[in-house]
């Protein structure tokens, strides 16, 4: 299936311009230029990323990107002119999986979604009786690296974005080892980018969140202050 890609822009331009280079890549694309305008159009259809500007008419895109978050499966892209580096923490705490200054390249845009459409449109595992083996465990969880995905101990799915998961996954190839910050922002996006405490902090506080340890246990990942963190797998009973 074509994925759905929603773009969010006050300039027109920019939505003519990423409108044809992604139809060019197979996506179905839909664009408009309001906060309101894409809640109304998230309600009646499934989007599989979406590229948000920071400033609209109607109010900032980080408004948005806090409710897209909401949604299991959506990627989020900010495009913005903005230069404030901030605002690329601020959106990458919210949940943002990439930020993508403007002026851009037309094939740095494109490498970018496909990258997070990846990561985003895995083969879910089937919900019936013949659930593969997972690639993981670790207490009571099960990790499969293909469908990227996570259930917890009654089968049910934990939602996690995929800056959430890639950096699980770094700590399962790393167990009871120490990842500095940079080690963690490395194995997440695979390319340079500007690195913040406070945003990594963030990413680890919700993915420890998301996957607490059985009650009496210790946590699975631990802050060694000053360092970094450490994956510690606790094994079910």
């Amino acid at each position: 299936m074509q994925p759905t890609v929603m773009v969010l822009d006050d300039d027109e331009a920019v939505l003519r311009l990423v409108e044809t280079a992604l139809a060019e890549e197979g996506c179905t694309v839909v664009c408009g230029s309001t906060i309101g305008w894409a809640r109304a159009a998230l309600q009646s259809r499934h989007v599989d990323l979406c590229i948000v500007d920071l400033d609209l008419p109607d109010g900032s895109g980080l408004t948005l990107v806090e409710d897209l978050r909401q949604r299991a499966g959506t990627g989020i892209i900010i495009l913005t002119g903005r230069t404030d580096e901030m605002d690329q923490v601020q959106g990458f705490e919210l949940g943002a999986d990439d930020y993508i200054a403007k002026p851009f390249r037309l094939r740095e845009l494109r490498a970018r979604v496909n990258a997070v459409l990846r990561r985003t449109q895995p083969t879910r595992i089937q919900t019936d009786n013949s659930v593969p083996a997972p690639d993981h465990r670790f207490g009571s969880y099960r990790v499969f690296l293909g469908a990227r995905q996570v259930l917890d101990a009654n089968g049910n799915e934990v939602a996690l974005t995929p800056m959430e998961f890639d950096a699980l996954v770094a700590f399962l190839h790393n167990p009871n080892a120490v990842l500095s910050r940079d080690q963690l922002m490395t194995a997440i996006r695979g390319r340079d980018w500007f690195s913040y405490d406070r945003s990594i902090d963030g990413l680890v506080s919700r993915l420890r969140a998301k996957l607490p340890a059985a009650e009496g246990q210790r946590p699975h990942i631990a802050t060694i202050y000053g360092v970094g963190y450490c994956f510690r797998p606790v094994e079910s009973g």
